[in-house]
């Protein structure tokens, strides 16, 4: 981007017996305009990607609203001989949506322009999730 921007405003002829010998041209630096709107373009893709953040935060909690509540019902219906080997998997999924979901309400937190809240956790748990969640 160049250090400054003119734009021309006036331009007079100088005559000289009738013959143009050269001109007068007046300028207006615009730089402070010119970066004013480029500001502002970058504000507006931020909203608009705001807006589409939004959008998909909010469809993809619908979606784990409904995974959640299958999951919960599956262990509901567990018989008692199944809850060793499908507990466990159920368990994990379970975890691996509530992960989504906190990633769904970082997604509307960004989405809405707010700081995100942040708590302290335990370096363990974290690592765990992580390797849980990677592995599955």
């Amino acid at each position: 981007m160049p250090i400054s921007t003119a734009e021309a405003r006036n331009f007079s002829p100088l005559l000289k017996k009738e013959a143009i010998v050269g001109s007068v041209t007046a300028f207006r630096d615009i730089t402070e305009e010119k970066k004013m709107e480029e500001e502002i373009r970058k504000v507006q893709k931020l909203e608009s990607l705001g807006i589409l953040a939004r959008g998909i935060a909010h469809d993809f909690n619908n979606l784990l609203t409904g995974i959640m509540g299958n999951i919960q019902l599956a262990k509901m219906f567990l018989e008692a001989n199944q809850m060793e080997k499908v507990l466990p998997v159920l368990d994990s999924t379970d975890e691996a949506s509530e992960a989504a979901k906190e990633l769904s309400f970082w997604l509307l937190t960004f989405s809405k322009g707010g700081e995100p809240v942040r708590e302290p956790a335990s370096i363990e748990v974290v690592v765990k999730k992580s390797v849980s969640l990677a592995l599955s």
